[in-house]
């Protein structure tokens, strides 16, 4: 299955666990620190769901670009074997090709 796929079905759970740690985190910090009666509380529903879709959309991104690397480190390993597999048979070819494919200067 690949990542995108796994994303579009797992999004609701993810967006779940999401909400979850951003509560706990915001929770902890208000138990150090509550807010005054008069300041604005931000943790509304609509403000959770940003912070936690931005967090799942995040968490997508660096998994894809770690998949990318890996997939752009194995290819770069498999071109320099594919490169020195053939190094003989391109010494051989150049060796033996004339430099020359154009007619013949004395003609």
């Amino acid at each position: 299955m690949s990542e995108e796929t796994a994303y579009k079905r797992g999004f609701s759970q993810r967006m779940a666990e999401a909400k979850t740690i951003i509560l706990r985190e915001e929770n902890g910090v208000r138990l150090d620190e509550p807010l005054p009666p008069w300041a604005e509380n931000r943790s509304g529903a609509e403000a959770l769901d940003r912070k936690a879709g931005a967090r799942v959309r995040q968490d997508h991104d660096r998994r894809c670009a770690a998949i990318k690397e890996d997939e752009m480190a194995a290819f770069q390993v498999l071109t320099a074997k594919i490169r020195a597999r053939d190094a003989p048979a391109r010494a051989f070819r150049r060796a033996h090709t004339p430099t020359h494919t154009g007619p013949k200067r004395n003609q």
